[in-house]
């Protein structure tokens, strides 16, 4: 059935009054950013995880994501690439240790102008979405400018078709922009957790994330895509590794899947790809092109 109305982005749910049936956004923060979505008009929020994504509408609807895929894109990452990624994760908790820290305000690799290292005082600042992002950009501990002067690619890596540095804000400042990128790459499904496995990416949703509603009705931010509020690297067992709090022992340390279960609705599973220059990586027209192993 088509829409009954088409609308440039997600704040004119916000902000339309007398929608109803099914709407369609032709993308989430600009109509040609390629996060477009399929919408079911509700009188109240609906339980579960199309609750947790459904955004208000200014006349006390509710407007319902229709369009997140219900299984898997592709089958895990395994053997050496995903032995990569967990090595790789694990170095930002046993080598940064209580070196890091959760913080929201500062700029951690990729997002500071100077070296970390040589620029800011321990401990260092580090968040959800940051280490997702260090660890899809191919970065380890040791290789980002927590340490070294520069950020140097070391393991297998997400091609996000850009470099990530300053100003690059997309994959590595907020949860819900990172989310954005996977669902818009056609790497993103609706979960309950029963179908993740390791290697994935976990996205976690609630209402009004962080009281950001109000503030997109009036169009003074973008409202978060489909309510996201965190992120999180699943290592299997029912655990993740992440970054949430800066109470916790070290700046990204293990936790159980059970204590955010409430709240996950999404997962990614990325197009990992191997390192330039090695053995299972090969150039061919200009693009680096994985060696199927």
């Amino acid at each position: 059935m088509a829409p009954t109305m088409v609308l440039d982005k997600a704040l004119d749910l916000l902000q339309r009054p007398g929608l109803t049936g099914q709407v369609r956004t032709r993308g989430w923060s600009w109509d040609a950013d390629g996060a477009g979505q399929d919408w079911q008009i509700h009188d109240t929020a609906p339980a579960g995880r199309a609750g947790l994504m459904a955004l208000p509408t200014v006349d006390g609807r509710w407007a319902v994501p229709t369009s997140f895929a219900t299984a898997p894109p592709r089958r895990p990452l395994g053997g050496a690439g995903l032995q990569d990624v967990m090595r790789r994760a694990y170095t930002f908790r046993d080598q940064g240790g209580t070196d890091l820290r959760w913080s929201g305000q500062r700029p951690g690799p990729g997002l500071s102008i100077a070296p970390v290292h040589s620029s800011q005082a321990k401990p260092y600042p580090v968040s959800c979405s940051h280490f997702i992002g260090m660890v899809t950009a191919g970065w380890e501990y040791a290789s980002t400018t927590y340490v070294a002067d520069a950020n140097t690619r070391t393991g297998w890596y997400v091609p996000y078709g850009q470099p990530i540095g300053p100003g690059q804000q997309l994959i590595i400042w907020q949860a819900c922009l990172s989310a954005r990128f996977f669902f818009s790459a056609g790497d993103m499904w609706a979960t309950d957790g029963t179908d993740i496995a390791r290697g994935d990416l976990l996205y976690f949703c609630q209402h009004d994330p962080e009281k950001t509603w109000e503030r997109a009705q009036h169009g003074e931010i973008t409202a978060y895509f489909a309510n996201v509020y965190h992120t999180a690297l699943y290592v299997g067992d029912a655990t993740v590794l992440q970054s949430a709090t800066p109470t916790s022992p070290t700046g990204v340390y293990e936790a159980p899947l059970s204590g955010l279960a409430s709240t996950l609705a999404l997962a990614a599973r990325p197009r990992w790809a191997p390192p330039q220059d090695t053995a299972l990586s090969i150039w061919l027209d200009d693009h680096e092109t994985p060696i199927a192993t």
